[in-house]
């Protein structure tokens, strides 16, 4: 029995409600009639449920730390938790001429790529996959973009973020410009956060898929989801968590180079360093600081807190191989 069907029976005892068997990479032939019945039993008597979802790849090395964390992080979420979490591993093929419709050439894929406890949680996706699925992404827009605010206090929110959210407009970062099939272009009201590790609710990202789908808009993973929350008016929020830096700067000064921007867009502005520019990485203090991945610093504050360093709670990015 495959972790997938672990979490699904787990889901369906849970709840009280009968055990929805599928493969993962079949659920977006259903028709959306089918589709929307299948999530609504899900969801009943047991609250919203989340989806876990982790990318990796074709060439992806499980080494026995990462299976250790990984079925960790299963038996933490989807099978102590009532199965309100559900995991999935969503695995890019770089082959971009693999027929992965075809049945048996996914199969073929499918054992040769994940592990055969993960493969009924495991949805294989390619190129051709995504041109399927969205085929309008090259083509344009007509309905100029609109922003609705209609934000609410004790509200759930639609994006949580656990960096800050900035407009991206006027910072020269290398994806400034990255804006496709939105009839205003590059004058389309947006927001960004860098490292794309968030929590979205199903709202967003149906909102995201059908314009993606049907009018063929997108943007860079980075600004997908908190530019949609922008122009939706949903709720978007950045969590707030220590991050330690490691340039020796003085409060103030560290102060005023992070929240350099406009009222609108504090941590923003012209070129932050928390952006790569259009020429290439700039000096700041986002370079050496543990929620970041440019200098290590994360990975060297893991190995102190493993070696008995005493660490506030607070989370770490990356450390991909400790």
């Amino acid at each position: 029995m495959g972790i997938g069907q672990i979490q699904r029976r787990c889901a369906a005892y849970e709840s009280g409600l009968p055990l929805l068997e599928y493969q993962p990479h079949q659920i977006w032939r259903r028709p959306a009639e089918l589709q929307q019945t299948e999530a609504e039993t899900l969801s009943k008597g047991n609250g919203d449920r989340v989806a876990v979802v982790l990318r990796t790849w074709d060439n992806y090395e499980y080494t026995e730390k990462r299976l250790a964390r990984l079925r960790a992080l299963i038996v933490e979420t989807a099978l102590q938790r009532g199965g309100k979490y559900q995991a999935y591993l969503l695995v890019n093929i770089k082959d971009s001429n693999a027929d992965l419709e075809d049945d048996k050439t996914y199969e073929k894929f499918l054992l040769r790529v994940v592990l055969q406890e993960f493969r009924d949680m495991a949805l294989l996706f390619n190129e051709r996959t995504l041109k399927a699925w969205c085929p309008r992404l090259q083509e344009h827009g007509q309905a100029p973009s609109r922003v609705k605010w209609n934000w609410g206090f004790g509200e759930e929110a639609d994006l949580i973020s656990f960096m800050p959210m900035i407009d991206p407009i006027g910072t020269n970062w290398i994806y400034e410009d990255g804006v496709y099939g939105f009839a205003e272009g590059t004058a389309t009201p947006r927001r960004a956060a860098i490292v794309s590790i968030t929590r979205s609710s199903r709202r967003l990202l149906q909102l995201v898929s059908n314009a993606q789908g049907e009018r063929g808009r997108w943007l860079v993973s980075e600004a997908t989801l908190e530019t949609f929350s922008l122009l939706h008016g949903l709720k978007a929020v950045t969590v707030p968590h220590p991050i330690y830096f490691a340039d020796e700067m003085k409060i103030e000064e560290l102060d005023a180079e992070i929240n350099r921007g406009s009222p609108h867009s504090k941590a923003g502005g012209y070129a932050p360093s928390m952006l790569y520019m259009k020429g290439g990485w700039l000096a700041g203090p986002w370079w050496k600081a543990s929620y970041w991945f440019t200098a290590g610093v994360a990975a060297e504050m893991w190995e102190a807190y493993v070696e008995g360093q005493h660490l506030p709670p607070m989370l770490l990015h990356s450390v991909k191989e400790k």
